[in-house]
């Protein structure tokens, strides 16, 4: 059984977070601690990356998180590139982490991750969402979007130039917040 957590937040202004201090930060402040300049501490590319992904999953409105795994939920407005949806949202673009909502008659290859969102919210992957319907795990497979009516599966794509077509939804792994991937 697949345990999934997923979230919708209510959209927030800018406003709303200005001149909030932690309590860490104030007991810093009460010590007389200096909070530390981002400019002279060396941060490596992927601490910068980890960051601004961490930034991107707790400002968005959509998430899931299962089996140690956490998603980004984006609605695609219009047809866009994977890189270009990924990167306009500040994120930096990792082959395999994205996941697109699929529409239509769909070749799902083996080694391909298959996902679904159930209509309760829940999030189901790997061979979980495999097993749902009954999926064989080991060979290639050709699918109807009809057949999943009450699911929204999703696909992983492993080209960084698969278009996504506006109207759809497509997920996008943080997997940097939790254990890492295997």
């Amino acid at each position: 059984m697949c345990k999934s957590a997923h979230t919708k937040k209510a959209k927030s202004s800018e406003e709303d977070h200005k001149g909030r201090v932690t309590k860490e930060e104030h007991h810093k402040e009460e010590k007389g601690h200096k909070p530390k300049n981002e400019e002279t501490e060396h941060v490596t590319p992927q601490q910068k990356e980890e960051k601004e992904n961490k930034e991107a999953f707790d400002k968005a409105e959509e998430t899931y998180e299962t089996e140690g795994r956490r998603f980004i939920a984006i609605n695609v407005e219009s047809d866009s590139k994977i890189s270009d949806l990924v990167r306009d949202l500040d994120l930096h673009f990792r082959e395999g982490h994205g996941y697109y909502e699929f529409t239509k008659k769909e070749k799902i290859q083996k080694y391909k991750e298959f996902l679904v969102i159930d209509k309760k919210g829940a999030l189901h992957v790997g061979r979980g969402a495999r097993a749902l319907f009954d999926l064989p795990d080991d060979e290639d497979v050709e699918v109807e979007a009809e057949k999943f009516e009450n699911y929204t599966c999703f696909v992983q794509s492993s080209s960084n130039n698969r278009k996504l077509i506006g109207g759809t939804k497509f997920l996008y792994e943080v997997d940097d917040l939790g254990p890492k991937r295997k």
